[in-house]
């Protein structure tokens, strides 16, 4: 089998351009505006995906399906009426399974929720990105103040549902960078929490093992398909030709017909023996290559923050200076505001042109254990400044709040990018054991209240029947007695 010496790396840039809050954002918000109508209507089902979604659908399929199928089975021997008053009994079954099952189970999974918010637990600490039903509360107290100054600025409010997305969010990124700055502070401080001392060395620095996410997993895993590939046969996975819906990036995606036959025209034949092959040489080396990855990702990280902080520092210092200047000239107030806005422009776009021609002029690779910044690393400062002044707040456009506090050197910046890291994997992890875990205990949950819905409907079923339909009731006995007559 190949080694894992010269495998490609990840692309750092494309990684690490983007900081959590706007990937996050990224990748809740697919918008359906130019999708094809079977499109939509998956992104709308993504949307509308769960627990009470998929319960809604089945009683829609046991309410209009599942009667007709009933009455016009030829294989029943019952007369019509009968088969109706049968067929009855499946709306009425839907009906008394949502009327208990969902509120059961929406208690049961904003109880889960709650306690993986509020309390720090190893496998699902959630703290640091709540979930809708935490924050509802919050939620509704800032749609309550938007409508309130649109009523009173005379504005038409945006769509509730969008509105109310947003606050979400808001509040979410909050709990995000609050959680973050107290993590950062405290280590600073050696005051650690215990949930994160748990990880950290002697050092101060954080296990590599812990800050190792699912996608870094699944990143390295499709590392080494595509270096098992190129090494054994030569082949570029590139150029196979699948486009961008079907890719070879996870040992499920070789046993897909499409990608078999993309194979089989490059002379390679994707059989059992083989995927078994490959998926020994994965095991094998997939912690190994995401250590690896996760590794070089942080120290390109605390580079780039280095080279920013310095430029942030030397920024927020000339504004200070500026400030100190229009202080003694007596500016008014007014012109004060107005002068500092614009000196405060300058300068951001000033830090935007100077990382531009940072990137244009980098060199490809530098000297390991370098703070020059490579044309990776220079790409990802330029992209840092840009999103904060094309996606970025109002406040992440001022020069004061660029954060510079973290430390100054390498070391320092090390750990503070460690703590981030460390942070965001232990979300994914914690959002991934609790849809896991609501999966799982939900079926057990199910099954405790079966009974008693099973129940209830042998109890309301026939007096239903005879309250609604005494028609189909009365068919229902004499049935039942002109077979006992015989």
């Amino acid at each position: 089998m190949p080694g894992i010496s010269n495998i490609n790396r990840t692309n750092f840039a494309k990684a690490f351009n983007r900081g959590y809050v706007y990937g996050r954002a990224s990748a809740s918000n697919v918008s359906s505006a130019d999708a094809k109508w079977y499109e939509a209507a998956l992104i709308k089902f993504k949307e509308c995906q769960g627990e009470t979604f998929n319960n809604l659908v089945t009683a829609v399929g046991t309410a209009g399906v599942a009667p007709i199928f009933i009455i016009h089975n030829p294989l029943a021997k019952e007369d019509k009426q009968t088969k109706e008053y049968t067929a009855a009994r499946q709306p009425i079954s839907a009906i008394i399974t949502l009327g208990a099952q969902v509120p059961i189970m929406d208690a049961y999974n904003k109880a889960l929720e709650y306690a993986a918010t509020r309390y720090h637990f190893d496998k699902c600490d959630l703290s640091a990105a709540p979930p809708q039903s935490y924050l509802k509360n919050g939620i509704k107290h800032l749609y309550k103040d938007y409508i309130y100054q649109c009523a009173i600025n005379g504005i038409e409010p945006e769509k509730k549902k969008a509105k109310m997305k947003e606050f979400y969010y808001q509040l979410k990124d909050e709990a995000f960078y609050r959680e973050l700055k107290n993590l950062r502070e405290s280590a600073r401080n050696g005051n650690v929490p215990e949930y994160l001392a748990k990880s950290m060395t002697a050092d101060g620095h954080i296990k590599i093992e812990d800050m190792i996410s699912p996608k870094d997993l699944k990143d390295a895993e499709r590392q080494l398909l595509e270096h098992y590939f190129k090494e054994v046969f030569g082949l570029d996975v590139a150029d196979l030709g699948l486009g961008e819906k079907k890719k070879v990036d996870s040992l499920d995606a070789l046993k897909k017909k499409a990608v078999k036959q993309a194979f089989k025209e490059k002379n390679i034949d994707i059989d059992k023996n083989l995927i078994k092959t490959i998926k020994t040489f994965v095991n094998e080396n997939v912690d190994e290559v995401a250590r690896m990855n996760v590794e070089e990702h942080l120290r390109r990280q605390a580079k780039v923050k280095v080279y920013s902080s310095n430029l942030y520092r030397k920024a927020k210092e000339e504004l200070a200076e500026y400030q100190r200047k229009l202080i003694v000239e007596k500016v008014p107030n007014n012109e004060f505001q107005r002068l500092m806005k614009i000196k405060n422009d300058e300068l951001f776009e000033g830090l935007r042109k100077h990382a531009e021609q940072l990137r244009e002029t980098a060199p490809k690779s530098v000297p390991e254990g370098s703070l020059i910044l490579d044309a990776a690393e220079a790409d990802t400062l330029y992209n840092k400044i840009n999103t904060k002044l094309t996606m970025g707040s109002a406040d992440d456009k001022l020069i004061r709040h660029l954060r510079t506090s973290e430390g100054s050197t390498f070391d320092e910046l090390l750990k503070s990018v460690q703590i981030k890291k460390w942070l965001t994997t232990r979300i994914n992890k914690s959002e991934k054991y609790l849809s896991d875990f609501k999966q799982k205990s939900g079926l057990v949950v199910g099954l405790a209240i079966l009974p008693f819905t099973c129940g209830l409907l042998n109890w309301a079923y026939p007096r239903i029947m005879e309250e609604w339909f005494p028609n189909l009731a009365h068919a229902k006995s004499a049935s039942s007695e002109k077979k006992e007559a015989k």
